[in-house]
């Protein structure tokens, strides 16, 4: 879970570069994000995690800001 966030947390690159890179499949940010969010809705690992919650929404809700 520390590192799902950890990785999740990092700024996603928004240049030409990302787009190169998203064709290739590594955008980390997003493959971390949709991890978090598969493990919220898994109901057997969601017991386990429900202490990341807050966390997690935070990170999900600035992942949502947009800087342009």
């Amino acid at each position: 879970m520390a590192v799902l966030k950890l990785q999740a947390r990092s700024p996603a690159n928004v240049t030409t570069n990302a787009v190169v890179e998203s064709i290739d499949g590594q955008l980390p940010q997003v493959h971390a994000l949709n991890g978090l969010r598969e493990t919220f809705k898994d109901s057997t690992v969601r017991r386990r995690a429900e202490v990341h919650v807050l966390d997690c929404l935070h990170i999900a809700s600035d992942a949502l800001n947009s800087e342009t």
